[in-house]
């Protein structure tokens, strides 16, 4: 879809509930740009605002996240434009309040301190003997740990990338660094666990 027109009318591809009735019927059109940038153009008799800044009977530029407001009685629903265009938020957009944000580093942090807990608790286990064997104890411990940070960084950094997707978020490097992380540290503890089951089944069956 390239036009979607705005309005109260029924007919429109974005209906305006609007009370006030101030909202023209056929209020705006959005053009859809090959950039994925977007062409709003103002047919109404109440003007329309793009970030406080007043459109009546012209276009001009916006992009995902403008704030804009048809007759100052109801907000454009950017979620609306996107079902309606269909694919993901196109890049250099705005957040929906208009703001620049910086993704959390959570889950590079887990990611990165999960992988160090497993290597530690790798080698504790390694190292330890039979007639020793408290350092493995505490590396198994370890190890376990580093799992549920991976499974936390894991998802902090997966949600991250979905609201980076949804608006411009500086960092988004250090998500996805954070989630290679996480998902090494997930996939090599969960291993090591399955490793030491069946080796200590296989042990205990060929004890007894």
């Amino acid at each position: 879809m390239n036009k979607i027109s705005i309005g109260r009318s029924s007919q429109n591809d974005i209906v305006i509930l609007d009370r006030t009735d101030r909202v023209s019927r056929f209020h705006a059109e959005l053009f859809v740009n090959p950039d994925r940038t977007y062409t709003l153009i103002d047919k109404s008799t109440h003007g329309t605002t793009v970030n406080g800044q007043l459109l009546h009977n012209s276009s001009r530029q916006v992009k995902y996240g403008d704030r804009i407001m048809f007759a100052d009685s109801a907000q454009l629903d950017w979620s609306s434009v996107i079902n309606l265009v269909g694919g993901s938020i196109p890049p250099g957009g705005n957040t929906p309040d208009g703001e620049v944000r910086t993704a959390s580093p959570g889950g590079l942090i887990l990611g990165a301190l999960g992988l160090f807990f497993f290597l530690v608790g790798f080698l504790l286990c390694t190292l330890s003997s039979t007639w020793n064997p408290e350092p493995a104890y505490f590396g198994f411990a370890l190890v376990i740990i580093a799992f549920i940070m991976g499974v936390i960084g894991l998802i902090l950094s997966a949600t991250g990338l979905g609201k980076a997707r949804r608006g411009n978020y500086r960092g988004t490097g250090m998500l996805k660094a954070g989630l290679a992380l996480s998902i090494i540290t997930v996939v090599f503890s969960v291993v090591y666990v399955i490793y030491n089951l069946i080796f200590g089944l296989v042990l205990v069956s060929y004890m007894l």
